[in-house]
């Protein structure tokens, strides 16, 4: 198996905006498309859909989420990939991150974004999920091939010594 952990987010893209110049001007766009965002989101889903004919291979989503739209899309993104929901950490008292994302009709781009739930995403409840993943039933949950981290550069709970130790403990 594989986990896949950090921060995620629900991308909302809208393609084809236009860009007058203006910080007044209402502008336009021609498709809005949600998808599953962030490090643990975009290579889970990514993992689980090339592996979805491979036998006894799992993709796991280590992330924070709250009860709201936004994680819930994210949870339907995750299963309709074929990643595992298991450890998907729900924090009832806060918000899923959103980013807004204007794809202009040059090609540029802009990100809009509240990090939410993953500002406050501590080493230790990463510590505890993956601890989750071997607490189901510690006879069939395999050593891991592979354990994939990313964006901390955005998630300040999980930067300079503490990440170091929550990667040397999760390597433990």
């Amino acid at each position: 198996s594989i986990i896949c952990a950090g921060l995620s987010c629900l991308d909302l893209q809208l393609k084809g905006c236009t860009q007058s110049g203006s910080d007044e001007a209402i502008e336009r766009y021609d498709e809005a498309i949600h998808c599953a965002g962030g490090s643990a989101s975009m290579t889970a889903t990514t993992l689980a859909l090339l592996m979805k004919e491979q036998q006894n291979e799992e993709v796991h989503v280590i992330t924070k989420i709250g009860p709201d739209f936004a994680g819930n899309t994210l949870l339907e993104f995750y299963r309709k990939a074929g990643a595992s929901t298991r450890l998907v950490l729900l924090d009832e008292a806060a918000r899923t991150s959103m980013a807004v994302l204007p794809i202009f009709q040059n090609g540029k781009r802009a990100c809009f974004v509240n990090l939410a739930c993953n500002d406050g995403f501590t080493t230790d409840e990463m510590l505890r999920q993956v601890d989750q993943y071997f607490a189901k039933d510690s006879d069939s949950s395999p050593q891991p091939r592979a354990f994939l981290f990313g964006y901390p550069h955005l998630m300040p709970k999980m930067q300079g010594s503490a990440l170091k130790s929550m990667l040397r403990s999760v390597r433990e």
